[in-house]
């Protein structure tokens, strides 16, 4: 919240953080129905608190937001899936938030003998990188793969469509 009220105002206020938070509460009782939401360990729980984590997450990466942290390093797993969901319909590095491409990851590379033109993405796996760290997992896939807990996320018809791929 922080990081989108220095977005928003160039600074951070309190009062501006707890308004937001007022605002993400009242967008998560809408949206899922979660009343009374309160990330306290004697009142809330975690998979609420994870819910306002992931909307916190997608409206930077859709607002092109800064973040002063990396939020692979703070996510479990099932929310690392979304985030590089996420990550990859923004179009936002999944390791910095950058602005990204696709990248094949293993079993799903192109070229040498795969067309990108020609082939078919469906089921292909990809995942959001900025060309810096586009460039280390062509020599490092696996071992970065493994220390950021990626899994790249198979192509669907909106992910085709974002990066102009064949799905059929």
């Amino acid at each position: 919240m922080q990081d989108i009220a220095t977005a928003a105002i160039g600074g951070s206020e309190a009062d501006f953080e707890q308004r937001i938070y007022g605002y993400f509460k009242s967008e998560m009782a809408k949206y899922y129905g979660i009343e009374n939401f309160s990330m306290s360990d004697a009142t809330g729980n975690m998979s609420d608190t994870n819910l306002l984590i992931n909307m916190l997450l997608e409206f930077c990466l859709q607002h092109n937001i800064a973040l002063r942290y990396r939020p692979l390093d703070h996510l479990d797993d099932p929310a690392i899936a979304r985030y590089e969901y996420s990550c990859l319909m923004n179009k936002r590095c999944v390791i910095y938030g950058l602005k990204a491409d696709h990248h094949h990851i293993t079993g799903s590379k192109v070229g040498m003998g795969n067309d990108r033109t020609k082939i078919n993405h469906k089921g292909r796996r990809l995942i959001a990188l900025c060309r810096q760290h586009h460039d280390l997992f062509h020599h490092e896939e696996k071992e970065r793969m493994a220390e950021y807990h990626l899994q790249g996320v198979p192509v669907d018809e909106k992910i085709a469509k974002i990066y102009n791929l064949n799905y059929w």
